[in-house]
């Protein structure tokens, strides 16, 4: 790994979980940020860039948060 600090951040659409993630991005993190719509994850890969990787994901849905678990580590090259 080249070093980068990755962080996944639940609720980014709005309020605390949007904040933290910008402030996570201002200082150089990866960050995967779950959103329940398509059209939040589409607005904020626009807004926060390439660092930003949007999860579509209900946090209650225990399967969907294994998926998204698993696209992480898929796009992180980490074992499971």
């Amino acid at each position: 790994m080249s070093g980068e600090q990755t962080v996944v951040v639940t609720g980014v659409s709005t309020g605390i979980g949007f904040g933290t993630c910008k402030v996570l991005l201002s200082k150089g993190f990866r960050v995967f940020g779950t959103v329940r719509r398509k059209t939040d994850a589409d607005r904020l890969q626009r807004e926060f860039g390439e660092a930003f990787t949007p999860l579509i994901v209900d946090v209650t849905d225990r399967l969907a948060v294994e998926q998204a678990a698993a696209q992480v580590s898929s796009e992180l090259a980490l074992p499971r």
